[in-house]
């Protein structure tokens, strides 16, 4: 399931998973929900496809804009506030596209939105080319960043892939110690990893203990 920020006009928000989405909220009694700032769908003049993949937005002005309405549009149906989730991106940047800290910022800003910092996404799109973490970090509108996501990841044919695989990598942790005190609204620090990836690194219970051990005591700093 994903926000479907198409670029083309002729397709706007696929709203179709929203009654689930309502439901799954009231269930949790949750305080905000979120989505991946990416799209599954794309369509030719002919046929519309399915990537099977989240994949990121073009990062235009134009982007932000179709990002921005739709993000508007889903806000005025839900109970509680909206915040997006921060994308991996495999591809190279592309000329004349804004840095990925200028558009998260620009979409936050023109959507009035929250934002879901994945700061393992970000973490990764550094190792496979694209703007540093740090960089990021500098462009965006901290404030409105309520939730952090930490995970871990493989490398795959020269790529770090953003898979949830293993425990947090020891440099990103220690950046994430720079960086927790910095959110003065966060509201949640969630780790990410796979119950099949467990089994198969063979991970061990108290590997995992100490790893919600290392985030409390990042929750301790927080701004």
């Amino acid at each position: 399931m994903a926000l479907a920020f198409l670029l083309e006009a002729q397709h706007l928000l696929d709203l179709s998973y929203l009654p689930t989405f309502k439901e799954t909220i009231a269930a949790v009694n949750a305080p905000w929900c979120s989505e991946h700032l990416s799209f599954n769908r794309f369509a030719s003049e002919r046929d519309e496809f399915n990537t099977g993949f989240l994949c990121p937005p073009l990062q235009t002005l134009e982007g932000v804009k179709k990002a921005a309405a739709n993000i508007r549009e889903l806000k005025a149906k839900l109970p509680i506030p909206f915040a997006f989730e921060t994308g991996v991106n495999y591809l190279q940047p592309l000329e004349g596209e804004l840095s990925d800290g200028q558009f998260f910022a620009a979409v936050a800003e023109e959507a009035d939105c929250g934002i879901v910092l994945d700061l393992h996404n970000l973490w990764c799109n550094e190792q496979n080319g694209r703007q540093p973490l740090r960089e990021v970090l500098a462009e965006l509108p901290l404030e409105r960043v309520w939730e952090v996501h930490l995970a871990g990841g493989q490398d795959y044919r020269g790529y770090w892939l953003d898979a949830h695989s293993d425990l947090v990598p020891v440099p990103l942790m220690e950046l994430a110690k720079e960086i927790i005190p910095t959110l003065p609204n966060l509201k949640a620090l969630i780790f990410e990893i796979l119950e099949d990836f467990v089994k198969i690194k063979g991970i061990q219970p108290e590997a995992l203990l100490d790893q919600v051990r290392q985030l409390r005591s990042l929750w301790g700093l927080k701004g």
